[in-house]
């Protein structure tokens, strides 16, 4: 996979305020430092990808189709 997937991540403005003065403090850029980030605490978890046709075939796999993320709600009336 050789192409570049963009995500958005939500910060309190304390945290953004915080992260943009240590980058700033240390040179470096926000993006790689995120990209860095997100793969050091993957490895260090152990986390490796399962390829697609080894997690289709695998059991108990469970679909996430109809669920809802953390913290999503729908407007009630």
């Amino acid at each position: 996979m050789n192409s570049k997937s963009k995500i958005s991540v939500l910060l309190s403005p304390q945290e953004l305020q915080r992260f943009e003065a240590y980058c700033t403090e240390t040179g470096h850029k926000k993006s790689p430092l995120v990209a860095r980030l997100i793969r050091d605490h993957m490895n260090a978890a152990g986390f490796q990808l399962q390829t697609i046709a080894a997690s289709e075939s695998a059991p108990g796999r469970r679909e996430n189709s109809g669920r809802r993320a953390k913290g999503r709600s729908t407007k009630g009336g």
